[in-house]
């Protein structure tokens, strides 16, 4: 997994499984915290495992907990687990 942040977008690329799930949170949650309307862009993400999903809510929940409005653009595999889950009805989810 690779992140890269361009103006309030954290470009995130490979998958995000338990290997890499810390890190994932870890650039979230600061990601979230550094910007006003935070993007996590996972269109360069193949795979989420139930690992990545637990460290996408936890960077939710601290954007709830500070009032930003957290927008996740996600397809293929990563968007299937968010709908699934129904993560989709807790976190803005774009194409």
């Amino acid at each position: 997994m690779t992140t890269e942040t361009r103006a309030e977008t954290l470009m995130v690329s490979g998958d995000i499984d338990l290997y890499v799930a810390a890190d994932f949170r870890h650039a979230g949650e600061k990601h979230v915290l550094e910007h006003d309307n935070p993007v996590i862009d996972l269109l360069s993400v193949p795979f989420l495992d139930s690992a990545g999903l637990a460290a996408l809510l936890s960077i939710t929940r601290v954007a709830r907990t500070h009032e930003r409005l957290l927008r996740v653009r996600a397809t293929g595999n990563p968007r299937r687990v968010l709908r699934i889950t129904g993560v989709d009805r807790m976190v803005k989810v774009e194409d």
